[in-house]
């Protein structure tokens, strides 16, 4: 084709897509199918593909060693997937939104974030047991006409499977979290954390999704000897059951990335606070002094040195490293640049309750088996990327307070499932 050609070629797409892109902004939502339909092939560049979540569409020219591309083919399947791979020299466009699989959607953090996705335009689909999950968290959700709900275990993969199909992309975030219960029930972890991870992945390989987010935990590291501590430092021997499930899921993650061409995204989180939290330290103290304000118990010394992160800020962190790291096993670790120890939350604890407990330690630096004594992660790759915690550790406990005590169902009722 000649020049001339490829011109009048190029003119005449571009003329079509801002009809397209001005149709969009008439169109209702309902009417976009963004399940299993695009309307033509996607662009795409190494890491990502060119979608954002406001229904617009993205024109693309890649470039190759500095030097504008050609007109290239269309790719031959024009139903394309987010970390699939086609030759660098592509011109092409999106008319879709990504559609989100959650699983623990009905939990703290899988709540927030779902209703995060939602809110910036994506489709999800949330999966949880209800073990632990609330179907209150998700009352936002469930009025959108972009959300749905399958009540499921990770431990049934066909069901699973099912509920997956569609998806472009997972955020796995369903796992049990009680660290000091672990050695009481010694499967739990491994079931529930690293057997419902592979699982998942299963799933995923079998469906084509190829893009997996993942909640691991800063416990990973055990006792380290290097503060803050980073994502590439020497490994100790893991001390509780629930840090080894989940770097035994890790480890899974990345070798599914290896030999099945995924993409993964792995967090290792400090403990997280903020709105829903119904799990952890703030909990328990709040839930004691609100039996018996006069007394606290405490396990351990005290001194333990822990670091938090409130949950949007722990939200705004994940959305962008999947927005900016491309890398096939991206690491991460969140949380905020300073620690504090159990005895300066259990102040600003009381102080908000306007309360001053005596309080009776059970003795020794750790609280329970498994317990890391001090806790503090070198956040700086995920800052390198542009974000910055909100809030700090106090503001992000007094928040938490506050959501309880305007929220005390959280403490008074059961979870019921869907």
């Amino acid at each position: 084709m000649s020049k001339l050609g490829e011109a009048l070629k190029l003119r005449c797409v571009l003329i079509w897509i801002r009809l397209a892109s001005q149709l969009l902004k008439i169109l209702p939502n309902e009417l976009i199918d963004t399940r299993s339909k695009s309307l033509g092939p996607a662009a795409c560049t190494e890491n990502h593909f060119v979608v954002d979540g406001e229904r617009h569409v993205h024109i693309h020219i890649l470039r190759a060693h500095g030097r504008r591309v050609k007109w290239p083919e269309w790719p031959a399947n024009s139903r394309l997937r987010h970390g699939s791979r086609y030759p660098a020299k592509t011109l092409s466009w999106v008319l879709r939104l990504m559609k989100a699989f959650v699983t623990g959607a009905a939990g703290f953090i899988g709540s927030t974030l779902t209703d995060r996705l939602l809110d910036a335009g994506y489709p999800v689909m949330g999966y949880d047991n209800f073990s632990t999950g609330r179907a209150e968290f998700l009352a936002g959700a469930r009025k959108s006409g972009r959300f749905d709900l399958c009540e499921g275990d990770l431990l049934n993969p066909a069901k699973l499977k099912t509920a997956m199909a569609g998806a472009d992309v997972v955020f796995h975030l369903a796992a049990n979290a009680d660290v000091r219960h672990g050695p009481a029930d010694t499967r739990k972890d491994l079931e529930q954390n690293t057997i419902g991870t592979a699982n998942v992945l299963e799933a995923m390989k079998e469906l084509g999704v190829r893009r997996i987010a993942f909640a691991s935990t800063g416990s990973v590291y055990g006792e380290p000897d290097v503060f803050p501590t980073p994502e590439d430092a020497p490994f100790p021997v893991q001390t509780s059951l629930y840090a080894a499930s989940k770097l035994a899921a890790e480890g899974l993650i990345a070798a599914y990335c290896e030999a099945f061409g995924m993409q993964s995204w792995i967090f290792r989180f400090v403990s997280i606070l903020g709105e829903r939290y119904t799990h952890g330290h703030v909990f328990d103290f709040y839930g004691q002094l609100m039996r018996h304000p006069e007394t606290l118990q405490v396990l351990g010394n005290g001194k333990q040195r822990k670091s938090y992160l409130y949950v949007q800020d722990c939200m705004d962190a994940m959305l962008l490293a999947l927005d900016r790291a491309g890398a096939k096993v991206n690491l991460f670790n969140l949380g905020t640049d300073e620690y504090c120890t159990v005895d300066d939350s259990i102040g600003w604890i009381a102080g908000r309750l306007g309360l001053d407990p005596a309080r009776r330690y059970a003795g020794g630096e750790r609280g329970w088996v498994g317990d890391s004594p001090f806790i503090f992660l070198d956040c700086s790759r995920i800052r390198a990327l542009g974000w910055t915690p909100r809030l700090t550790i106090r503001q992000g406990v007094e928040r938490t307070v506050a959501y309880l005590q305007e929220n005390q169902w959280v403490l008074d009722t059961p979870s019921e499932a869907i």
